[in-house]
């Protein structure tokens, strides 16, 4: 009976302990309460009545608390466990967004994702020592992994050419370096990265899948700071100067790698046999912010990034180079805590120049080139106590050409058919509102209408989103949303690497824009102190998606003769569980994905399974702070293999060319997507050491890609067999690409 007792009394405390707390918010420079109709408490609105004070009720399970009031600097304060407690709050002169983050861990705010650089680096170790904000991104339960190879965004089924990243609310296409390996961003520039899969706020539209969102605004204060860094494959080299104290910061970053000074090296000393291939990539971006009044602020940034590719494997020779610049402006006017004004201006430009020469034969050439100019400009203000809204205007073109001359007989060169150019011009309207019905229930409710043209058609596009949550307490959210987005822009992947190459092109007369509606439900739970779990549950109806007709594209036929328009529908749950006990933090998350696509005019009007969706994947991370200077990272990855399509049978065609008799086996071809790629898993692990001095800190990290070197699938190879004894066969190999692969970087930071 006593032991019964004793576990009812435990039982108790770890599950109905609640502290009660009154909150007093004060001005930090007016000393006056703060009459703030919405704040944020541990990403919880509240109500501040009219004295600036809230009533909070949390479980002692919590000892922090982190207050968020629009116009003011976010404070995290220690709870106690009974009383009263006054905050002063600090205000801000621009409140370029709603929640601020610090520290080593993701926050989830209404489904949206928010990562700083120390968050996302503890995702995953660092490929090859190299910062890459999508590679760390597909530790995710719900972005797929689709080879060890692929950096992209694929989001619940859709290709990377589905989902958009943003920098500074502009738009931005070259987002890797090395097939991949490195993004172009310096970390120290990134300040935040949000993720939408759920719900996508009205101020983005344009792809059907996921957004992405980089943010490089940074406080303006008076540190300065230098950083370097030294890895195997590329330095870089990080500047923070105040150039006013308090009211203009300039950053500057550079990286160059050094690989083809290796290759060259090698090349010179070993002409007599293969040369390496020659590539090196660089990046620039620059950073300025400026307070310019207490009630304006001004942000520049600007990215310029180059990669250049040639090699010589004697027999053919293969180069190209693409290249990037980005440029984003904003300016914010507040108008008292209660309203703010911006607006936000910038382009994309990005150029791939690739050429291929077979033996002096052939000669291929390729140019591709997408462009963006942005303009936005949104007002947000708080009405009352429960509601607030955000109203905005986007104008947005989008264009480029792409070509492609052959020497080869089939096309002829310079034939026009070989080539598109398009311009397309978007211009959107939107109205987003948020209610908080109590302080456990609130809801947003958005309407944009959309208008897009290129000459030869245009498209109006009005859509509607919703989203709901419901704090059923302290340890409990539901979330509910419904969803509607448009894609004016259609691609046809190139290649199967993060390569420029993917083949675009826009809605006009023959091809419709795509059509999703999203519909999603999550549940979280927050076990203890140190564990929370949640469960998500998704559908995505797509309308209009394209797909080519003979699984390639050949560049000399027509759009709308190459591709058809279908449905697609991808559902499925996701599931993460958040472990952390003292210095020991583990994130399991899983993922099941079902992705159908029914079009006309393929696979005889069949379903057949879209090739980016793995139907399962599980990701397991671990991170262990030894003491001060020493942690370690792992990731472990298991994932079903993607649809690829394989001949049924093949049959043989006999030639007499000159004379002479030739034999060639022609592969038939029955169901799309007919065969699965075996399983993939892989371990990554980091070692990290850290050390602080009086001129400033330096880490060394240790990181080793796929660890027991296992050879994942990359293609399937098929070769013909042949036998003295019996007939030929054709066989299929499977090729692996990245073998175990451990790197060292050394950082510096004064």
């Amino acid at each position: 009976m006593k032991g019964r007792f004793l576990f009812l009394v435990c039982f108790m405390n770890v599950f109905q302990t609640w502290a009660q707390v009154t909150l007093h918010l004060i001005d930090g420079q007016g000393l006056d309460p703060i009459d703030a109709s919405l704040i944020l408490i541990n990403d919880r609105p509240y109500l501040l009545n009219e004295q600036g004070a809230v009533k909070v009720f949390s479980p002692k399970s919590v000892d922090s608390l982190c207050v968020e009031v629009s116009g003011y600097q976010p404070r995290l304060v220690m709870l106690p466990d009974e009383g009263e407690m006054v905050l002063e709050l600090i205000p801000i002169t621009y409140n370029l967004k709603e929640f601020v983050l610090e520290g080593n861990h993701n926050e989830v705010v209404g489904q949206v994702e928010i990562f700083s650089t120390e968050s996302l680096s503890n995702l995953a170790p660092q490929f090859m020592g190299e910062f890459n904000i999508e590679r760390s991104l597909q530790s995710l339960p719900g972005v797929m992994q689709t080879g060890d190879h692929q950096s992209g965004m694929y989001i619940r089924g859709g290709h990377r050419s589905e989902s958009m990243s943003y920098l500074n609310d502009v738009p931005l296409l070259f987002t890797n370096h090395f097939f991949g390996i490195s993004g172009p961003l310096h970390a120290q520039m990134v300040e935040a990265v949000y993720l939408y899969k759920d719900y996508f706020p009205m101020a983005y539209d344009g792809v059907s899948s996921g957004f992405l969102n980089i943010d490089t605004f940074q406080a303006v204060d008076d540190r300065q700071e230098v950083s370097a860094g030294v890895g195997i494959i590329s330095s870089d080299i990080y500047l923070k100067i105040p150039l006013i104290n308090d009211r203009l910061n300039l950053s500057v970053g550079g990286r160059r790698t050094y690989y083809d000074l290796i290759a060259n090296f090698y090349n010179q000393q070993n002409s007599n046999h293969i040369h390496l291939p020659d590539y090196r990539f660089y990046d620039f971006d620059i950073n300025l912010s400026w307070n310019i009044k207490t009630d304006q602020f001004f942000h520049i940034n600007y990215l310029n990034s180059r990669d250049d590719l040639f090699a010589d494997f004697g027999s053919r020779i293969l180069s190209g180079q693409w290249s990037g610049h980005h440029f984003s402006a904003q300016w914010l006017k507040s108008y008292s805590n209660q309203r703010t004004l911006t607006f936000i201006t910038g382009f994309n430009l990005n150029k791939f120049n690739h050429t291929f020469d077979f033996l002096g034969k052939e000669r291929v050439e390729m140019e591709n080139g997408l462009d963006f100019v942005s303009h936005k400009i949104k007002y947000e203000e708080i009405l009352n106590r429960f509601w607030k809204y955000e109203a905005g205007i986007d104008f947005v073109t989008e264009g480029g050409v792409q070509n492609l001359k052959s020497t080869s007989d089939e096309i002829e060169d310079g034939d026009d058919v070989r080539a598109y150019e398009a311009l397309g011009i978007r211009l959107d309207a939107y109205l987003e509102s948020t209610l908080l019905i109590t302080n456990w229930l609130n809801t947003d409710l958005a309407l944009r209408y959309g208008w897009f043209a290129t000459k030869e058609k245009a498209y109006n596009l009005p859509s509607i989103r919703f989203r709901t949550t419901l704090d059923a307490s302290d340890r409990i959210q539901f979330y509910l949303s419904y969803m509607q987005s448009w894609q004016h822009r259609h691609v046809i992947p190139g290649v199967g690497m993060d390569l420029p190459m993917d083949q675009w092109f826009f809605s006009d007369k023959f091809i419709n824009p795509i059509f999703a509606q999203h519909y999603n439900f999550s549940f979280k739970y927050q076990w203890l102190k140190c564990l929370r779990s949640s469960l998500n549950f998704f559908f995505i109806d797509k309308h209009n998606i394209s797909d080519t007709k003979s699984g390639l594209y050949a560049g000399g036929i027509r759009w709308q003769d190459a591709v058809a328009q279908g449905d697609e529908v991808n559902y499925g749950l996701e599931s993460q569980q958040d472990l952390h006990i003292a210095n020991l933090e583990l994130k399991l998350s899983y993922t099941y994905l079902f992705s159908e696509r029914k079009i006309e005019g393929i696979n005889q009007g069949h379903s057949y399974r879209n090739g980016y969706s793995p139907q399962h994947q599980l990701n397991i991370n671990g991170q262990y702070q030894l003491n001060k200077n020493w942690s370690f990272g792992a990731l472990w990855f298991l994932s079903t293999g993607q649809k690829i399509t394989l001949p049924e049978s093949f049959t043989l065609i006999q030639g007499l060319p000159g004379g002479h008799p030739s034999y060639d086996f022609v592969p038939i071809y029955g169901e799309r997507n007919n065969f699965d790629l075996p399983i993939s898993h892989r371990l990554d692990i980091s070692i990290d050491y850290s050390k602080k001095r009086r001129w400033g800190d330096y880490t060394i990290s240790l990181s080793v890609f796929n660890v027991y070197n296992q050879a994942n699938p990359y293609f399937i190879n098929l070769e013909l067999i042949t036998f003295e004894d019996r007939p030929s066969v054709v066989g299929a190999k499977t090729e692996s690409l990245l073998p175990i692969m451990p790197s060292l970087s050394y950082r510096v930071k004064f």
